[in-house]
């Protein structure tokens, strides 16, 4: 697969919502960048205010997941790496919904239908032990 725009976009029954769907499609990697900076500039925002202790125990703890995760051989969870309003933005390509499609109503999804969009996503975006030590 190389252009993402030029896939089909596989159509999903809204499981909650009987005769909604959605359309969805991959994101793009410049997609997932832009989606895993932003999560990023989240986790940095919560560390503003914290004390070097408490830094520094979080610090020994990250690493220790971290080289745990690298001997994994289980696939890299996108749900821990992406920005939940970036991956719907980018992964939602049409609805059945009366209103349009924009910006602003995405973000007016109610949070059951919110995550089970992003579940999907991350699901097409999976990222595999061949992929994570690129």
């Amino acid at each position: 697969m190389a252009l993402v725009n030029d896939l089909q976009p596989g159509q999903e029954d809204i499981p909650h919502e009987k005769g909604e769907w959605f359309k969805f499609r991959p994101l793009s990697h410049m997609e997932i960048e832009a989606s895993r900076g932003a999560k990023q500039r989240k986790a940095f925002q919560i560390f503003d205010g914290l004390d070097d202790k408490t830094l520094k125990v979080m610090q020994g703890v990250s690493a220790d997941a971290l080289n745990a995760q690298s001997e994994s051989d289980e696939p890299i969870d996108p749900a821990d790496e992406l920005d939940v309003e970036i991956a719907l933005r980018h992964g939602i390509v049409e609805w059945s919904y009366k209103a349009e499609l924009t910006p602003d109503n995405l973000r007016m999804l109610d949070h059951i239908t919110s995550m089970w969009a992003f579940d999907v996503i991350c699901k097409m975006n999976t990222i595999g032990t061949e992929e994570k030590n690129d």
